[in-house]
């Protein structure tokens, strides 16, 4: 099927094959800012410190898998290609300085605005380079880097499927949904803003087909999902979850103005209030950059709301100011007048990132001779730390040697669950980064001027993953009423689990759930034995009392701790009835 002309017309004095005068594609001024943009990001990325996530990304590519806890695997890919070409930081980043360069090309490609003018060549990488977050991406590896390559394949990929729908535009089509899908669940946003856009899609033999492939395409990341319990969807969806606040609805704006430039960000708003799309295509744009801020708003009901997740309004942005910018001169006097001499702020603080401030504490600052001062301590040891996904990684990536972490109900699942890597530390001795209340941890101070707390131990206490069930049935509970409960321990190590641990004596505490109000409190009874075999079950009975709780919305898991280690991720939680 073959969309008319009328749906994607030629949008007024933008050169196109379908005008009587058209340049190349590309002309060497194209190529040398592409290269100075290029060249750019990979000073930038060679020579600014890994922030804390990319280090955790970085582990994802050590063990490359069809999925992760937080994200589809497209990320790992992208560093696993670039460190085996390059080592370091720059190594990690590679692939995303590239991918953001080819995204420029396919933006170009999409705008079809094919001009040999510089100071249009000029306009066009300045307000690509205006947003912000769309310059970090550009050197910093997290999963939006890829989502906006495959991003901009895709939009391009859609203007030609418009076109002339065939088997070619479908291919297209095909590789850039998946690849959005594998680089971040955001993309299903993406391709359902489109479809609203134009329904006629859904009638399209085509179209159905492209989402077909794709589904198969994506099928191992769903697979992948399904054997690992759905940790993603349950992070993504239920964990993050948290009860209304006005805090995360105000702040939204102020947070999307400088992830995005508040100046491009207003222009943009204008856009889509002022101007209808001139064509079907035109109309994906205004809803992909609508719909994304607006459905991440309305996402700041349920909770806080990063500032980048609406990153994928940035490349609809660029077109449509772009655009608009050639055809009304009063939104190119706006661009030069304020978005312009926004550069030179972005570029500033571009160079902040790499050079180190004293004064300022980012997280691109002092993690490799944090991590160098540790590993002098340390040794050869694994390291293990409390409740942070980020230090281990990081640890790892600058000093080369094995590290993990316990996570405990105050904190968050990550990937370290999955990993289970404490397996691979048993029966060694570890160096535990531990709190001042440890009486087994000594002092330390760094060069960086941080006092750390490290307690050698001959044996990690391995209890975060045994697995606590029990049932209260339709028991209506009361306050202060004392209730002895059968429960089940279920060891999955392939070891004997000890629980009579000097060093980490083993309690057993109840977790309390309501709202966003978390607390435990200790057992008044509790018996263990010596220890669990692997792979084995033990009941026993713990005895606690309930304590003054409201009325409703009251869930209870049941948790271990050992010693100063905060209780771990033991049980699933039990709403309670509650009289």
């Amino acid at each position: 099927m073959a969309f008319t002309e009328t749906q994607i017309r030629p949008t007024p004095g933008l050169l196109t094959p379908q005008n009587p005068v058209c340049s190349p594609k590309f002309t060497r001024y194209f190529f040398i800012l592409l290269g100075l943009w290029t060249l750019i990001n990979l000073v930038q990325a060679g020579f600014t410190q890994l922030n804390p996530d990319e280090a955790y990304y970085w582990l994802y590519a050590q063990r490359l898998d069809w999925g992760y806890f937080d994200h589809p695997p497209m990320i790992a890919l992208f560093i696993k290609l670039g460190s085996s070409l390059l080592a370091g930081e720059l190594g990690v980043r590679l692939c995303t300085v590239l991918a953001q360069s080819i995204s420029l090309v396919f933006i170009w490609l999409t705008i079809r605005h094919w001009t040999v003018d510089v100071k249009k060549l000029i306009l066009f990488f300045g307000i690509a380079g205006s947003i912000v977050l769309f310059d970090v991406y550009g050197f910093v590896s997290t999963p939006d880097a890829p989502l906006l390559l495959f991003e901009s394949l895709f939009l391009w990929a859609y203007q030609r499927f418009l076109r002339q729908a065939n088997w070619q535009t479908t291919l297209w089509l095909t590789l850039s949904m998946t690849g959005m899908l594998y680089s971040k669940y955001h993309g299903f946003l993406i391709i359902a803003l489109v479809c609203l856009s134009n329904l006629k899609l859904l009638k399209n033999g085509y179209f159905w087909m492209a989402g077909l492939l794709t589904w198969v395409l994506y099928l191992p990341h769903v697979i992948w999902q399904i054997h690992h319990g759905f940790p993603s969807l349950e992070y993504h969806l239920l964990d993050r979850a948290e009860p209304f606040q006005w805090q995360y609805l105000l702040e939204y704006w102020p947070n999307q103005m400088a992830a995005l430039n508040p100046f491009t960000l207003a222009l943009g708003i204008f856009i889509l209030f002022r101007f209808r799309p001139q064509h079907t295509f035109e109309r994906s744009l205004f809803f992909i950059a609508g719909g994304m801020l607006l459905f991440f708003w309305l996402m700041a009901f349920r909770g806080h709301v990063e500032p980048q997740w609406t990153i994928a309004a940035a490349i609809p942005m660029i077109i449509l100011i772009y655009r608009k910018a050639i055809q009304k001169h009063h939104i190119t006097r706006y661009v030069y007048r304020f978005i312009f001499p926004t550069l030179f702020l972005i570029m500033l603080a571009r160079v902040v990132l790499a050079i180190p401030i004293p004064f300022l504490d980012l997280p691109f600052y002092g993690h490799r001779e944090w991590a160098t001062a540790l590993q002098h301590i340390a040794g050869d040891r694994p390291v293990v730390f409390m409740d942070s996904y980020q230090k281990p990684s990081l640890y790892s990536f600058y000093t080369g040697k094995p590290a993990s972490t316990l996570n405990s109900m105050d904190y968050r699942k990550n990937q370290f669950d999955i990993w289970k890597k404490e397996i691979t530390f048993h029966n060694q001795t570890c160096v535990l980064v531990s709190t001042p209340e440890d009486p087994y941890a000594q002092a330390y101070q760094l060069p960086t001027g941080q006092t750390i707390y490290l307690h050698v131990t001959r044996q990690l206490p391995t209890v975060a993953h045994l697995r606590i069930s029990f049932s209260l049935g339709n028991k209506y509970v009361h306050p202060r009423e004392i209730i002895r409960l059968p429960i089940h321990i279920y060891n999955p190590y392939p070891f004997a689990v000890n629980l009579q641990n000097h060093e980490f004596p083993i309690s057993v505490r109840t977790e309390w759930v309501h709202g966003s109000d978390k607390w435990n409190e200790p057992v008044m009874a509790f018996h263990l034995p010596p220890s669990i075999a692997a792979h084995d079950t033990i009941t026993t009975f713990i005895q606690f009392a309930v304590p003054n709780l409201p009325a409703t919305h009251v869930h209870l898991g049941i948790a271990l701790q050992a010693g100063v280690i905060k209780p771990a991720f033991n049980s699933a939680f039990v709403r309670l009835h509650l009289q």
